[in-house]
Order: structure tokens, then C-alpha cells, then sequence
């Protein structure tokens, strides 16, 4: 059986160790402040492997260290005879007892603290203040309060109204403003109000609301320029310039190119109804292009795919310039419709591809057995 070594060591120091120096500090260098065995190791390599050591000396609380080990059957050392060291650590000490707290020495003015404990009434002394002070007193009133006078430094502006809630009456002074005061004084009546007469600056446009408990009359209206009269009006008879008949007005026509077939309509409304037409039509298409290449699983996928590329080209089409944001949606609409189809095509073209060779696969297997 083997010896387990051990030391701890200040981090910045890489011991050494000799084995005729097993009796003093466990063989390491350096002087280590702790160091330990385990007799009867079992052999190396070992995994996870939790020694039990006996240690002799202490560390340092607050000191970085490390710890450095070695194997030794008295004959062979691990490691070709180096100690092998652990990552860094910092000592720390728990403490199962009581702990005495040492004095402190402070550098420079300390200031004192102290905690009490008052099971009686405490009184709170004087307290001096470094400067200007200024004394603020509370008092309980049991009856009225009255208002002092107020003292305002510039210009006052009151805002709003202010609610008290007194339990008896508020006597209030009166208030010295420095500088131009607005009074504005609201008065609570019970009777009529009377409106003074109002100034007006400049020119005042008098408008005056009526009642009138019976019917109203409507006055004579002046118009300026010429007014024509409805009642006696007749309109002038058109005078033919020729024979025969006139000429009813032409209705204006609409022509609507799709893929260099040309569709006159009389209105933009009929005009719409064969743009959507024909993205009805694309629908149609682009399932009916999906339903072929379904059915021609045994094709290579470039051939499906360039079928299906050639039977789903988006239209050209040609509308009067009032219907081209139309005419742009159901383009957009048919191209959006034939790239779905494309890519539903091309992914099943794929997997029926991978089924084959699956099947393939098998019966090669078969034919084997």
C-alpha cells in the first residue's frame, strides 16, 4: 500500500518534495504552515477519490492558498516525484463557540455610537444647531382659529378655490400684497342677477335670439349679381344645327389585357369583376398543377418542378391607368398563389423521391434473404 501527502501552502509557492524527509513537514519544501497523510492509499489512478487526513498546524483567516499532494509507495512517486497543487482558496474559520471580539484601533476620528435600551420614558435633550434656526411650533386648538395677516413678496395670483374644515368659525385677516393684486370675488345669490352692459373693442357683431310663439316671417332676400327666378324661369329650347336626328352621347368603354386577350367593358366595376376572374382562375390552376405532379411520382423532381414552372406563369396584364392599384393586388395575389403551389410541388416531389429509394432499399434487402 501507498501514502497519501499533503500540504497547504501560500498560492504564490510550488513546494517541492523528498522522500528521506517524510518525518519533517510530510517531505514538502517551504515550511508549510499545515500539512497531513493518509496511510494505507489505495493505489493510483483514482477517480473521485475523498481521502481521510491527518493534518497538523492551521492556516491563516484571509490568506489565498493551496493545497499540493503526492503519492509514494516508498519506492515510486506519482507525478515522476512533483507534487501535483489545487486551484487557489481563501481560509475562512467557523466558529461553534462563542467569538471574542478584540479592540479596534481606529486611524483618525472615530465616532461613537451607542445603543440603548430604554424601558422607561426617554427624554430627548437640547439640541444645538450650527447656524440659523428656525423654530416651528405645532398647537392643539380646542376652539377657533383665526387667520394671521399675510405677507406676500411680489407679485400674488390665486389659483383655485381652498376648502378648511373647521369645527367652529375662521376668522380671516386681511393680506398685504407687494405689487398689483387681482381680487376676484364670488358672490353667492339667491334672487336675480343683473347683467351690466358689456364694452366691446373694436366691431361687435350683434346677434339677437327670438322667441316667438307664432309664425315667423321670412324677409325679402338681396341678392348680389344675377339671381334667376325658378318660378317664372324657361329654359332655353337647343336649336339643331342640321337634319335628322341627334346623336345620343357615346358611353365610355374600358378595355382590361390579360395575356394578350382583350376584354372590353363598359365600367370600372365590370372591369374589376374580370381582374377577378381571373385570379379565380389561377386558384383553380395552381391546384390543378398540384394534383398533376402528385400523379407523376415516378418522374425525376427537376422535370416536375419545370412543368409546374411553366404551367403557373404569372399573367401579363394591361388596365386603363384608374385600375392599376387594382390590377397590382390580384397580380400580387396570383404570384402569391403560384409560389405556394411551386414549393408545395417541389417538397412533395422530394418525399415521394425519399419513398422510393426507401422501397428500393427493401427490396434489395428482400432479394438478399
Amino acid at each position: 500500500m501507498a501514502t497519501l501527502y499533503f500540504c497547504a501552502l501560500p498560492s504564490a509557492t510550488t513546494p517541492t518534495w523528498n522522500r528521506a524527509n517524510i518525518g519533517t513537514n510530510a517531505g514538502f519544501s517551504d515550511s508549510p504552515p499545515m500539512y497531513g497523510t493518509q496511510g494505507s492509499a489505495p493505489a493510483a489512478p483514482q477517480t473521485d477519490y475523498e481521502p481521510t487526513i491527518s493534518w497538523t498546524g492551521s492556516l491563516t483567516a484571509g490568506t489565498s492558498y493551496k493545497l499540493w499532494a503526492i503519492w509514494d509507495d516508498g519506492s515510486a512517486s506519482s507525478n515522476s516525484g512533483a507534487p501535483f497543487g489545487s486551484d487557489a482558496f481563501d481560509a475562512i474559520f467557523t466558529s461553534t463557540g462563542a467569538l471574542t471580539a478584540q479592540a479596534a484601533e481606529v486611524a483618525g476620528t472615530a465616532a461613537h455610537y451607542t445603543l440603548h435600551a430604554s424601558t422607561g420614558a426617554l427624554a430627548a435633550q437640547a439640541a444645538t444647531v450650527d447656524g440659523a434656526s428656525t423654530h416651528y411650533t405645532l398647537h392643539a386648538s380646542t376652539g377657533a382659529l383665526a387667520a394671521g395677516a399675510a405677507v406676500v413678496s411680489g407679485s400674488a395670483e390665486r389659483i383655485g378655490t381652498s376648502s378648511f374644515d373647521a369645527t367652529g368659525a375662521l376668522t380671516s385677516q386681511s393680506a398685504t400684497v407687494a405689487g398689483t393684486a387681482s381680487h376676484l370675488t364670488l358672490h353667492t345669490s339667491t334672487g336675480a342677477l343683473t347683467a351690466q352692459s358689456a364694452t366691446v373693442a373694436g366691431t361687435a357683431a350683434h346677434y339677437t335670439l327670438h322667441t316667438s310663439t307664432g309664425a315667423l316671417e321670412a324677409g325679402s332676400a338681396t341678392v348680389s349679381g344675377t339671381a334667376v327666378d325658378e318660378t317664372t324661369y324657361v329654359p332655353p329650347v337647343p336649336q339643331q344645327s342640321g337634319g335628322g336626328k341627334s346623336r345620343k352621347p357615346r358611353k365610355r368603354r374600358y378595355q382590361v389585357e390579360i395575356d394578350g386577350e382583350v376584354h372590353e367593358v363598359e365600367s370600372l366595376q365590370e372591369a374589376e369583376e374580370v381582374l377577378a376572374e381571373a385570379a379565380q382562375k389561377a386558384t383553380e390552376t395552381a391546384k390543378l398543377a398540384i394534383e398533376r405532379a402528385a400523379k407523376a411520382k415516378r418522374r425525376p423532381v427537376r422535370k416536375i418542378v419545370r412543368d409546374a414552372e411553366k404551367a403557373l406563369e404569372v399573367p401579363e396584364v394591361s388596365v386603363p391607368p384608374s385600375l392599376q392599384s387594382y390590377a397590382d393586388q390580384m397580380i400580387g395575389k396570383i404570384r402569391a398563389e403560384y409560389q405556394s403551389a411551386l414549393s408545395a410541388i417541389e417538397i412533395a416531389a422530394h418525399m415521394a423521391k425519399r419513398e422510393r429509394e426507401i422501397e428500393e432499399d427493401d427490396e434489395d434487402v428482400l432479394m438478399l434473404l
